[in-house]
């Protein structure tokens, strides 16, 4: 009884210790530098279905606003997912970089980090906090899906739209390189392929 109370009361106040948020950081960084992308499109994929069950069975839409609401919910993470995936291969160390020196290769290491990691801590992050507060994501009152697209909604999809573009243009950019391609992808989009 005495261990059930310690975690119950562990669960009220972990906000509010430093101790938490500082292992919670370090702990999505290590996963996502770990895990590869392949793992955060089916995170992002398991949060639109079960946003779609939000928007259609708590809330009551329609299919159109629920296709619409589950897009913008979901927006930032699939523009984090895009941008990482485009960096994953342009920033990749068998396109060319063994030929630049030392000190350019570690701005790319350091672009890397910040272009493919810290989106994927961002989508980690997100989910996490929708799964350990399901209940009231589920029954937020706060939907302002039906408002006008914001600045930031739109930076996002134009954003989203040019990492597209990107890798649509991949094959042209790294022409005679088509296996080594197939392999970034594989190695990124295969979640088990840690």
């Amino acid at each position: 009884m005495q261990l059930s109370r310690r975690i119950f009361n562990f669960a009220h106040q972990h906000d509010d210790l430093a101790a938490f948020h500082a292992a919670y950081l370090v702990g999505t960084f290590f996963g996502a530098a770990v895990l590869n992308l392949g793992f955060f499109a089916c995170l992002i994929a398991m949060h639109m279905c079960l946003d779609v069950f939000k928007f259609r069975d708590v809330h009551g839409f329609n299919w159109p606003n629920t296709i619409r609401a589950v897009i913008l919910e979901s927006l930032l993470d699939v523009t984090l997912f895009f941008v990482a995936l485009a960096s994953s291969i342009y920033l990749h160390h068998t396109y060319g970089i063994e030929a630049v020196s030392g000190i350019t290769r570690s701005r790319i290491s350091i672009a890397a980090i910040f272009a493919i990691v810290i989106p994927k801590m961002e989508i980690l992050n997100h989910s996490l906090n929708v799964y350990l507060h399901l209940h009231r994501y589920l029954h937020d009152e706060d939907l302002h899906i039906r408002r006008r697209l914001t600045f930031v909604q739109s930076g996002c999809i134009a954003l989203t739209l040019a990492a597209i573009v990107l890798l649509v243009l991949t094959p042209f950019f790294f022409a005679h390189s088509e296996t080594q391609l197939v392999h970034i992808l594989e190695e990124q989009l295969i979640p088990w392929n840690f």
